[in-house]
């Protein structure tokens, strides 16, 4: 899809709006008690907050050799992993501490659906910032026809010979 659409970086940002709407809605149904009964609403939250997951990473992987030159493709897909990597192990650590400072009698998440959505209003920013870079330095992530680009760059041929 992002392949057809050739609009990367607002898919980028489409993205991470739709994960801060995620997660006011993840905040809506836990502060109400006959919202977080409804078996419906009860999931919905996780079953969006999937697809946000799916979206974001289906365009932010490829960008990688949009941006980065050929000689240090490894280099910046080990370091995209590093952060990822870092992120899944201190998340969860810090998502635990803030549950764990909570009031033992309030039902729900809170401090940890804010933090999240704090994190996403910043990746909301980081990825405004983005296109604001992408374009000031020649729009690399929404040109057209990347992959035969880049093939003709790296191998020095025509992929359609």
């Amino acid at each position: 899809m992002v392949d057809k659409v050739k609009k990367r970086s607002y898919l980028l940002i489409a993205s991470c709006v739709f994960y801060t709407i995620t997660y006011l809605f993840m905040m809506f149904t836990e502060s109400t008690k006959a919202m977080r009964e409804t078996a419906f609403v009860a999931w919905m939250p996780s079953f969006l907050l999937g697809i946000c997951i799916a979206i974001f990473c289906t365009i932010i992987v490829p960008t990688i050799p949009m941006l980065v030159p050929p000689k240090l493709m490894g280099t910046g897909f080990g370091i995209m992993e590093m952060l990822q990597n870092l992120a899944l192990g201190a998340f969860p650590l810090l998502g635990g501490y803030l549950r764990s400072t909570e009031e033992r009698s309030a039902p729900g998440f809170h401090l940890q659906t804010l933090f999240f959505f704090l994190v996403s209003c910043i990746c909301t920013g980081v990825s405004i910032i983005l296109k604001g870079v992408d374009v000031t330095s020649g729009s690399r992530l929404d040109i057209k026809d990347f992959r035969k680009q880049y093939l003709k760059k790296v191998l020095g041929e025509d992929p359609e010979s």
